[in-house]
């Protein structure tokens, strides 16, 4: 009977889901505010209830609850950093370049005109190109 109960059970306290996810009240807010953590107001807007979907998805998110990353996560934040560093080495050893053509073949490569000398040519590509990798690393921050 206690086992139908349980199926049973539309909504969760917030007192509910801190134990069940082992977290304190306030960790479990703070889920709530940064959005890992879906619910509802009851009525009158005092206390959170929340569906066992809203609990599961939490569960099944890329950070366990105490927002450690998981392997796979971990996994894919190492391949994303290394991309980033062979962009960085690229960079570099795009503005030791002296290769004139190589320079212009970079430019045209990016959808840029050619004028100008090398030298403005290769600061033009590597604002360009870090540009690019600070975006890879704000979108790596937001996961």
């Amino acid at each position: 009977m206690g086992e139908l109960n349980a199926m049973a059970k539309v909504y969760y306290t917030a007192d509910e889901v801190a134990d069940e996810l082992r977290v304190s009240q306030r960790t479990l807010y703070r889920y709530i505010k940064d959005g890992r953590l879906k619910g509802k107001k009851a009525e009158g807007g005092r206390k959170w209830l929340f569906t066992r979907a809203d609990i599961d998805e939490l569960k099944t998110h890329k950070t366990d609850p105490q927002n450690r990353p998981t392997k796979d996560a971990h996994n894919e934040l190492i391949e994303s950093i290394d991309g980033i560093k062979r962009r960085l080495r690229l960079v570099c050893k795009m503005l030791k370049e002296e290769d004139r053509e190589e320079i212009f073949t970079m430019c045209k490569d990016k959808g840029y005109h050619a004028y100008g000398t090398p030298e403005e040519l290769k600061i033009i590509l590597a604002g360009d190109m870090i540009r690019d990798i600070m975006d890879d690393m704000n979108h790596l921050q937001d996961k």
